[in-house]
């Protein structure tokens, strides 16, 4: 696997150097520059994963409109270093920059917020372009599915759906009605299990969870097994259910049978289960082809759902690292000073009484210096626990420094 490459953009040469230094004893392939225009010039020649910039003032916005001027870099984060005396809403973060390290830089600290950002960028990059693909087989879905209207009236509504347990939901209830029969439910299980669970069952919605027995349902068991629709014509001569009609209630009514395969991942797969009773019609190969295209798209659904909360939590991760202080998770500097400015409105404007308390911690540097850094972020860490244990709902704790 290639290693990642990071663009270190700093106008002065010490600060440059360190940081192209450690970046590289690291593993990663790393370019250095000292103006806008030479940063406009190495992300053009090559697309960075990742871009540490060390300008300030105007040569830093210059920077960044470069940046944001190219749509291909539009997820490429930017780590911004600063001089430790500036306070961190200096840094315009919306316009691009996703974390702020000071400078004079504390290594372990700077390279775990390089290996963070990077990577999220790669969870980002993995969902979009699963995102894309999972668009692709619903257009092609959809492409399947236009000779029949009705195929795609269902098509439509279901992948409108938002959760999973909807998307079953609409996909047993739509397909019920079009083909006309009343029992018709989504199963999960994999190949080789033993025991399965009712996702969704259109005829009796109590049975949603219900645990069933897979050698209770042989139907089921084959097609799982071997990855193929399974058509039931006629339950009362079919070989398969003569050995299960005393343990499995209900068999003696069966009529007919559709069961349908689908694959989730690797871990996770199912069936759509459709069933006949005695003295209704017996499901055939035309209502068998009819459903496919409807799980098809179903199963594209859930997968682009499932990748979309994954792409949410991955955004709430990245929020968090943009918000957080590492070492003692309270909030950083920069979220106190957004956090304040709205609890000074809402005091304000109710009248209300805000409290704000600083905390200094006594003798902190001879605890560094007699025991080490090691030990003083111990002692911060536990400082920090102590507090996130003794807030109420609407108290709030952050570092301000130190």
């Amino acid at each position: 696997m290639n290693p990642s490459h990071i663009v270190v953009a700093d106008p002065d040469p010490q600060s440059r150097a360190v940081l192209t230094w450690l970046l590289r004893e690291r593993g990663y392939a790393v370019d250095a520059c000292d103006a806008p225009d030479a940063l406009r010039t190495a992300v053009q020649e090559r697309e960075p994963d990742l871009v540490v910039l060390g300008f300030d003032g105007p040569e830093g916005q210059r920077a960044l409109d470069s940046l944001d001027a190219d749509p291909r870099l539009a997820d490429v984060p930017v780590i911004a270093a600063m001089d430790r005396h500036r306070a961190p809403d200096d840094v315009p973060l919306a316009r691009g920059v996703t974390d702020v390290v000071a400078r004079p830089i504390l290594v372990r600290q700077f390279l775990a917020r390089v290996e963070a950002q990077l990577r999220l960028r790669e969870a980002l990059r993995e969902a979009r372009a699963r995102s894309d693909a999972l668009e692709l087989e619903l257009q092609r879905v959809r492409d399947e599915a236009a000779a029949s209207h009705e195929v795609m009236e269902i098509v439509h509504e279901i992948v409108g759906e938002g959760s999973t347990t909807a998307i079953y939901r609409v996909l047993a209830r739509r397909l019920a009605r079009a083909l006309g029969i009343t029992r018709c439910s989504v199963v999960l299980a994999s190949p080789g299990d033993s025991m399965a669970m009712v996702a969704v069952a259109h005829d009796d919605v109590s049975l949603q969870d219900f645990a069933i027995r897979l050698e209770d349902y042989p139907e089921i068991t084959d097609a799982l097994e071997s990855g193929r629709p399974v058509l039931v014509e006629d339950a009362p001569t079919d070989a398969r259910l003569r050995d299960v009609a005393r343990m499995r209630h209900g068999v003696a009514q069966l009529r007919s049978a559709i069961v349908l395969p689908f694959t989730l991942d690797r871990w996770r797969a199912g069936v759509l289960f459709l069933r006949t009773r005695r003295g209704e019609r017996a499901l055939t190969q035309e209502d068998l082809e009819f459903a496919e295209p409807v799980l098809r798209a179903a199963v594209a659904a859930v997968r682009r759902s499932q990748v979309l909360e994954s792409t949410r939590a991955d955004n709430q991760r990245l929020e968090a690292l943009a918000t957080t202080d590492p070492l003692t998770r309270l909030l950083n500097r920069r979220a106190l000073h957004d956090r304040l400015a709205s609890e000074v409105q809402r005091a304000d404007r109710y009248g209300a009484v805000l409290t704000l308390m600083l905390i200094d911690v006594d003798h902190f540097k001879q605890v560094n210096d007699t025991h080490g850094h090691l030990i003083g972020d111990a002692v911060l860490a536990q400082l920090a626990g102590v507090l996130q244990a003794s807030l109420r709902t609407v108290d709030v704790a952050a570092r301000y420094g130190g």
